[in-house]
């Protein structure tokens, strides 16, 4: 909100030019004359005033200095010179100068509107919130309803330690549906500094609704879904910013946060590497390199990328310590100690580098390590990550009791901690007794269930069924230990980093060979076998990941044969997939098996071989995925009627699965039974109501059956939900272009461009749009009209409209290589073989032209005017193809 007008307003009389060229926005202009003025009548405070306010429009602040400070001089106490000079110090940075200004206003007068809001705001920023909101009820009613007023009553009301006031203020002020993207958004920051990460996300997503290819909001709207823990969404949003600007760091730094917080650190160094290789000398990517490398057992390279972080930020004290911990790790002890001896004695008062320097110690001098433990508890008793250490050094140091002192205090605070349990069972097995050595079964079985893949557990979970007799158990144990796959921790070049920063196509070589090795020694590891199945297949070398497959399938295990047969049916591997579906029913009959073998035979195979297939299904089991599938398949056989059947049985039994949902509205649209679509896309969204596709297909069958304004509204409600899916937009903006919207179709297209769809046809109507919506932009057509050939040049309408524009430039032999290329392809084109007679006529081949009218007039037969204008693929086509 801007008061300087009312200033203006006040000081028209005696400077009435000047103030209504300020108020226009010249302030050159201003500046110039009141210079003159000034030359005349130096003391002029009006002036003196207009012209501080002139400059700072002009943001030259230093300039505008002594004009404040001549007209404070002469009029010390005037309420319009204290405010001017209270919003220019605040313009330049000097808050306790402008404060003091503005109590001089507001003591004169108490209801100043613009000083009492300015103190307001200060206030806040120095969370003095009673200060504010005192100043806020000074001012008036009309002012105080204004939602940028209300959001800064919010600030002050938390600033004064009453929160739920505030939230409720903020709550009122995000429900109103006139809230456009800047107050939702500000709306959405103030949630996510409270940390009140899902209310930000749903205030940045009404705000993303209204602006959806916004970096800011997306960026953010990203952040406060990793505060909410909903990784998934904020890897969709901060995606669509990276679609925008691969190159956008603060976003890949983002996405590396949601792995890793989502416990998935291998897949945050991959975003991290990126964010290192744009921008190297961004120390935070490099301290969170580090902490991910670590945290995965790289530690030589996370001490790298610490000693790189170093170099940027040679003062993070916290970096050094983290250095010398991975060193140590990473077998460098020397250097490790004695980064961490520094920092100790730099802190010796952190129990986190005191914590740090006892595990380097633990290495050679166990009795310094349990001394300096010693000193971290001192300073933190509850640290549960010392207490462990030295529970554990205990046991290493025979003092077993002890031991078992500090395990039970970490597992009375955490009592699903794997690692203690271990520990602790381990202890009881050192006190070598019947009853320890029970106890330590108990307390080892419990480890074992939490940790079932880790081989330390398992081994002494072995020992101690041992101990007690149980000897058919501890073998059982052993083997299921020496079934562990290997973890792929050591690389043989270099290391992750290395392979990380190495050029993708790189990094896939090297990763497939080291994996054919690692096959080829252990031929009877079906998991390293599934891995280069998958590798093959991606290289579409079939037979040889068939091969594979077999391999690891050899067992005949269920799941191992379930998994197998889904990634090749993903990948449109029908007959291979039946191969091992054939397996699977064998050993596991059950209905969702049953259901796949007959997708794959009807692609293997046949359409009449899967009904039969279909029909071996238990009556128990055919539930509502059955007769969609059965409806599909009737279609293929051309049994549309006997498909109709099937679906309306499916209706009756509730489908689950959104897949056949899907593939059942398909079909149903190509035989334009848009009321049944519409019916069945409406049960599918009450089965799966987060699945967009299903919710998108919705919008389409409502327009195809000409109910555009439940289309549209879908349309909206979709982009609400997710607001950064260009589909939904590109969808959008083909209806509003077949409706002859173009404008509004323009920007749907753009929008859906921006986020990501680099399709022919997104860029084929975003031409045609620009074409209709403003006539003079033809450089703006052409160039979307070559981004769509140049992804599909075999598409006769791209063809047409290329001819029609290269025709409106005078460029006749690309018009008509355009529109011959398009009549090829679609023979009966009527636009385009009219358009080429127009060509032939402009070039003055009469007898050519002839040809063309002639095969216009036989095209015209039996169509419609609307037909025979259409330049556009039929709206069915242009959606649901796609």
């Amino acid at each position: 909100m801007r008061f300087a007008a009312v200033v203006l307003l006040a000081l028209r009389g005696l400077a009435q030019d000047p103030a209504q060229l300020i108020e226009q926005g010249r302030p050159a202009d201003a500046e110039r004359a009141l210079a003159a003025a000034l030359r005349g009548h130096p003391d002029d405070v009006r002036n003196l005033v207009l012209m501080g306010i002139t400059l700072d429009q002009q943001k030259r602040y230093a300039d505008a200095e002594p004009y404040y400070k001549r007209a404070l001089a002469l009029a010390p106490r005037e309420p319009a010179v204290l405010n001017n000079a209270g919003n220019h110090w605040l313009a330049m940075g000097q808050t306790a100068a402008a404060r003091e200004a503005f109590a001089e206003v507001v003591a004169a007068e108490p209801r100043h509107a613009n000083a009492n809001l300015q103190l307001a705001r200060i206030a806040v920023e120095e969370r003095h919130g009673p200060d504010a909101l005192r100043c806020l009820d000074r001012l008036p009613a009309g002012m105080r309803a204004d939602p940028g007023v209300a959001l800064l009553r919010a600030r002050a009301l938390d600033g004064a330690g009453r929160r739920q006031e505030a939230a409720e203020v903020l709550a009122k002020l995000g429900s109103d549906s006139s809230a456009g993207a800047p107050l939702n958004f500000s709306i959405g920051m103030l949630w996510a500094e409270w940390k009140r990460y899902e209310d930000a996300e749903q205030a940045f997503t009404r705000a993303l609704a209204a602006e959806p290819a916004n970096r800011d909001i997306l960026y953010n709207l990203g952040l406060a879904a990793i505060g909410a823990r909903h990784y998934d969404r904020a890897r969709e949003v901060l995606g669509a910013v990276l679609r925008q600007n691969p190159e956008d760091v603060d976003s890949l730094y983002a996405i590396a946060r949601s792995y890793a917080e989502a416990g998935n650190n291998e897949m945050a160094l991959l975003p991290l590497i990126d964010a290192r290789r744009i921008a190297p000398q961004r120390a935070d990517v490099l301290e969170f390199i580090g902490y991910v490398s670590s945290a995965l057992g790289y530690y030589g390279d996370a001490a790298a990328a610490f000693s790189e972080c170093l170099k940027v930020r040679p003062d993070n004290d916290n970096v050094r310590r983290e250095r010398g911990l991975a060193l140590a790790q990473a077998n460098r002890l020397n250097e490790g100690l004695a980064d961490l001896k520094w920092y100790a004695g730099k802190h010796p008062k952190d129990p986190v580098g005191l914590f740090e320097l006892a595990l380097a110690e633990s290495v050679r001098d166990q009795d310094q390590a349990l001394e300096t433990l010693n000193r971290a508890l001192a300073l933190k008793p509850d640290y549960l990550r010392a207490v462990y250490s030295r529970g554990a050094l205990y046991l290493r140091l025979d003092r077993t009791a002890d031991a078992i002192q500090d395990l039970k205090r970490v597992l009375e605070r955490e009592p699903d901690n794997a690692r203690a349990l271990d520990q602790l069972g381990k202890a009881y097995l050192q006190m070598d007794t019947p009853e320890y050595n029970e106890l330590a079964v108990r307390t080892l079985a419990r480890a074992a269930e939490l940790a079932p893949n880790d081989g330390k557990v398992l081994v002494h979970y072995g020992q101690a069924l041992r101990d007690v007799g149980r000897m058919d158990e501890a073998r059982a144990v052993l083997a299921k230990f020496r079934n562990i796959p290997e973890e792929v921790r050591r690389i043989p070049f270099g290391g992750m980093l290395d392979f990380l920063s190495l050029p993708r196509d790189q990094q896939r070589e090297r990763y497939f060979q080291g994996l054919r090795k690692s096959a080829a020694i252990n031929p009877d590891r079906p998991d390293l076998q599934i891995r280069l199945g998958n590798e093959l297949l991606a290289r579409r070398r079939f037979d040889e990941a068939i091969g594979a497959y077999r391999r690891a399938a050899a067992g005949g295990d269920p799941d191992r044969l379930a998994q197998i047969a889904r990634t090749l049916l993903a990948a449109g591997r029908y007959a291979a997939a039946r191969e091992f579906l054939e397996q699977l029913v064998a050993a596991r009959p059950d209905a969702q098996a049953r259901l796949d073998l007959a997708i794959a035979t009807s692609y293997a195979v046949s359409p009449r071989a899967a009904l039969e297939e279909l029909e071996k299904m238990p009556a128990p089991d055919r539930d509502g995925d059955y007769f969609l599938l059965r409806a599909q398949i009737l279609d293929r056989l051309g049994r549309f009627e006997d498909a109709v059947a099937a679906l309306n049985q499916a209706f009756r039994a509730a489908p689950t699965r959104a897949d056949l949902y899907f593939e059942a509205s398909q079909f149903l649209l190509k035989h334009q039974r848009y009321a049944e679509t519409i019916d069945l896309l409406e049960k599918a969204n009450r089965v799966a109501p987060d699945a967009p596709e299903l919710r998108l297909a919705h919008a389409i069958a409502l327009e195809l059956s000409r109910r555009s304004e439940a289309a549209l509204k879908e349309l909206a409600a979709i982009q609400e939900r997710w607001p950064e899916w260009d589909k939904t937009y590109l969808t959008h903006g083909i209806i509003l272009n077949v409706h002859r919207r173009p404008a509004q179709a323009r920007e749907a297209l753009e929008t859906a461009i921006a986020l990501g769809a680099n399709t022919a046809e997104a860029y084929y109507f975003l031409a045609l749009s620009i074409g209709e919506s403003t006539p003079d932009d033809r450089a703006g057509a052409r160039q979307a009209l070559a981004r769509a050939l140049a992804l599909n040049r075999n598409d006769p309408y791209i063809r047409a409209l290329a001819g029609k524009l290269a025709y409106a430039d005078g460029d006749y032999k690309s018009a008509l290589e355009h529109l011959q290329e398009a009549v090829r392809i679609f023979p009966n084109f009527f636009q385009a073989h009219y358009n080429m007679a127009n060509v032939y006529r402009a070039i003055g081949d009469e007898e050519r032209a002839l040809v063309q009218m002639k095969e216009v007039r036989r095209l015209r037969q039996g169509r419609t005017p609307e037909e025979l204008e259409m330049e556009t693929p039929p709206l069915s086509e242009a959606l649901v193809g796609r």
